[in-house]
């Protein structure tokens, strides 16, 4: 069963609830009246859907130990970069309705930090750490990219850290030759909270969704 959302509060989109991410597709659930056939949401409506509906990732990547070095390339104004290890990578649940229209460019991609798979959620979660998480760096123009994303990680940047689902920091992501790419936006949670789901240590740092 999935656990209950902490509350309600309106989302930037008409006559749509925002509840936490598996409250929100259960409630989908209901309206659609089958997991397989559900319409994808329009742009920041989407919750985490059951890992059996998600699409295998497109590409395998082996899990390796590299060297890994400082740089200093800064994100911009016109180029919106977000370091991404879970459902929004191309080839899972929610990158063709949040990212793939949007996107300028993706490439895999390394961040410090330490995975999770949250049993009790279906989806991973990443926390500051000193190992390797593997995912996908996404590079995009579009301004509003960042609200929608916030919404679909249940984050608040006007809410305290403590009540978010995630928190968004800005890290330092690499090739995987360990060549640093500069610094891109990442969704963080907080140890507490990865217990809280039943959080299971990915060793390798990938998450797939057909796995889980």
């Amino acid at each position: 069963m999935y656990p209950l959302c902490r509350g309600e509060c309106h989302s930037p989109l008409p006559d749509i609830v925002l509840m936490s991410k598996s409250c929100k597709y259960s409630l989908l659930l209901r309206k659609s009246g089958n997991r397989r056939d559900r319409p994808d949401p329009p742009r920041g409506d989407s919750r985490i859907a059951p890992t059996h509906v998600r699409r295998k990732a497109i590409i395998e990547k082996p899990a390796r130990s590299i060297e890994i070095a400082p740089g200093n390339r800064k994100m911009t104004a016109s180029e919106i970069r977000v370091f991404v290890y879970g459902t929004l990578k191309p080839g899972e649940r929610f990158h063709q309705s949040y990212c793939a229209d949007r996107l300028t460019s993706a490439q895999p991609a390394i961040a410090r930090g330490q995975l999770f798979h949250l049993s009790l959620c279906g989806y991973p979660a990443m926390i500051v750490g000193d190992r390797q998480v593997r995912g996908f760096l996404l590079s995009f123009t579009e301004p509003s990219i960042l609200s929608n994303l916030d919404w679909l990680e249940d984050y608040d940047p006007n809410s305290s850290p403590e009540l978010n689902d995630y928190n968004r920091q800005e890290i330092e992501v690499f090739d995987t030759d360990g060549n640093s790419l500069g610094q891109a936006w990442a969704y963080i949670m907080n140890p507490e909270r990865v217990r809280a789901n039943g959080g299971i240590d990915l060793i390798d740092g990938w998450w797939e969704g057909n796995k889980y």
